[in-house]
């Protein structure tokens, strides 16, 4: 279960280099978005690497993270703190 916003852009020309698009979604509790795909020459800012697997080992581990630690408080506060990203 990505713990993401996943993107919904279609017209997006490096989506399926993205793993905000391609993903597999959670069951029923998924959000998504329609990020601006980027101007040419320019960066996403939301883009996530799908083959970096540094961002997507750490994405998993927060996920993980989050479900053990979803009573306490934890990952939000890993996260507010910059320990998360």
């Amino acid at each position: 279960m990505p713990d993401i916003t996943m993107c919904q852009s279609s017209s997006c020309a490096i989506k399926e280099k993205c793993y905000r698009f391609t993903a597999t979604p959670s069951d029923g509790r998924q959000s998504y978005a329609a990020f601006p795909p980027p101007k040419e020459g320019q960066k996403c800012e939301y883009f996530i690497d799908v083959h970096s697997k540094s961002q997507v080992r750490r994405l998993k581990k927060q996920t993980a993270k989050k479900d053990t630690d979803t009573d306490t408080g934890t990952y939000y506060d890993n996260f507010v703190d910059g320990n998360g990203y």
